[in-house]
């Protein structure tokens, strides 16, 4: 998770103005950053090995107890996957729509943040009830939750 996250905040260095665009061409060369720039893959890679994970607990649970594997331990599954990102799914939110925006300053941090602290202002119950993207779905709050 951490990967894709670093992944999506490096989209802001490709956006900006560069007092070295060289530099940034040049490391866009080294393999790491060629994997950050396709993430794409990484994030593919990710899911297949949280659904492996996901299907290995699944068999361990139903060794201990064979009734376990069941369609009936679904809901139970996506309740615990929105217990684990909900507490910083909110502290994000919160964050960006009330203080991200105080936590720097520079030519381009107005036009990139102050925007996007207005929408989470705005659309916080959204992002909260993960309908987001069904919500007025051009105005982004937290970009990289899309």
């Amino acid at each position: 998770m951490y990967l894709v996250m670093l992944a999506h905040t490096l989209i802001a260095y490709n956006m900006s103005y560069l007092q070295n665009p060289q530099f940034l061409e040049q490391a866009s060369q080294h393999p790491l950053s060629m994997l950050l720039h396709n993430g794409s893959v990484i994030v593919q890679t990710f899911i297949l090995l949280s659904s492996f994970l996901l299907a290995y607990n699944q068999l361990i649970d139903s060794e201990k107890d064979p009734k376990k594997l069941s369609l009936r331990e679904l809901p139970r599954i996506f309740f615990n996957r929105i217990a684990r990102i909900t507490p910083l799914n909110v502290f994000m939110v919160g964050l960006t729509a009330t203080w991200w925006r105080h936590m720097s300053d520079g030519p381009l941090w107005i036009p990139f943040i102050e925007k996007e602290c207005a929408q989470c202002r705005d659309k916080w119950w959204a992002q909260f009830l993960y309908i987001n993207n069904f919500i007025e779905p051009d105005k982004k709050c937290l970009i990289q939750t899309w």
